[in-house]
């Protein structure tokens, strides 16, 4: 299954500068855009994390596919993210800006939680994988961050993109990935 991880940049440092009024507003317009991309590329929404999303791609379709349509939802992420600051440039002291992480692997699949806090969700070491990716765009100052496995079940040509191998915090062995720095950039992999 493809991972994706998103978050926003700095909402902290916007939100304690606004009325929680102006902030919920934004915040929830920020989720409309997020969740429309991901839906419209067949992923599904698995949680909002303050200011974060987290998806799965490949409940009901193969791992190539799943890559290709996460990829696809990451550039439309970011389309609509552009979008959402030219609606809200009058309300924003500064673009928004956003860090995704995209990973693939085997995880557990399940309903869990508790009581009325339960939903389908999934863990395992790609779930936290595709997390730890999402933070590197910090460092690398970048939008997306995606694992040489995505690339290469999504069956593209990467070589034009940054790729480095990188040590991700609780692993031993080194990661290899792609480096983004705008998601718009990305070729639409799925018809």
């Amino acid at each position: 299954m493809a991972i994706l991880f998103a978050d926003l940049r700095a909402f902290t440092k916007f939100s304690e500068q606004k009325l929680p009024y102006d902030v919920v507003f934004i915040i929830n317009q920020y989720f409309r855009h997020m969740g429309e991309a991901i839906e419209a590329h067949n992923g599904h929404l698995d949680k909002f994390i303050g200011d974060g999303v987290m998806a799965l791609f490949g409940l009901i379709e193969t791992s190539d596919i799943a890559s290709r349509r996460a990829l696809d939802a990451a550039r439309a992420m970011a389309m609509e993210l552009e979008i959402m600051n030219k609606n809200l440039a009058s309300d924003l002291p500064k673009p928004l800006e956003l860090g995704i992480g995209i990973h693939i692997g085997q995880v557990i699949v399940g309903r869990m939680g508790y009581g009325t806090a339960t939903s389908i969700t999934a863990i395992g070491d790609a779930v936290n994988i595709a997390s730890r990716l999402e933070s590197l765009n910090k460092e690398f100052t970048s939008q997306l961050i995606f694992s040489k496995q995505v690339a290469d079940r999504a069956a593209q040509d990467f070589r034009e993109l940054r790729q480095q191998d990188v040590v991700i915090r609780g692993r031993d062995e080194p990661l290899s990935i792609y480096i983004v720095d705008d998601a718009r950039t990305l070729p639409k992999l799925t018809p």
